[in-house]
């Protein structure tokens, strides 16, 4: 059986600011999106992750937001993400940050994206590309 990549709810609230900024109407792209209603209130509930994806294709779209995901990271830094907060503030150093980072990220989409990687006096924070996340195909 394949693994269905999911999200918490809350990833999706920088982009419910986006919206509700451009006075769109949510309840009608969260439905075809497919994403349920009770995904606006509730930060914890677990949504399938392609449904984000539909969801910014329809800001896209039906909105002309192509930036909807650059305005959201204005909104929302990434200290303001709920959930990621409590995970990160209390971090000592910039490398005990960065694995707090790294498990508040997987605890939010399901999904290992980020990583250190170790080289004698280096650590580089990386990110595994869309296509190299289990259950994903290369893209064409």
């Amino acid at each position: 059986m394949k693994a269905l990549p999911v999200i918490r709810s809350a990833i999706l609230q920088p982009f419910v600011a986006v919206l509700q900024q451009e006075n769109a109407d949510v309840d009608r792209l969260f439905s075809q999106s497919l994403l349920p209603p009770k995904a606006i209130e509730d930060e914890s509930l677990i949504v399938p992750g392609h449904c984000l994806w539909k969801l910014l294709h329809c800001m896209e779209v039906e909105l002309g937001l192509n930036d909807a995901g650059y305005r959201a990271a204005e909104l929302f830094p990434i200290h303001q993400v709920p959930g990621i907060n409590a995970q990160i503030r209390d971090s000592a150093n910039l490398s005990e940050l960065l694995l707090n980072f790294i498990r508040a990220s997987h605890s939010m989409i399901g999904v290992r994206h980020y990583f250190l990687r170790r080289s004698r006096d280096q650590v580089w924070f990386r990110r595994r590309p869309y296509s190299a996340l289990p259950g994903r195909r290369p893209m064409e």
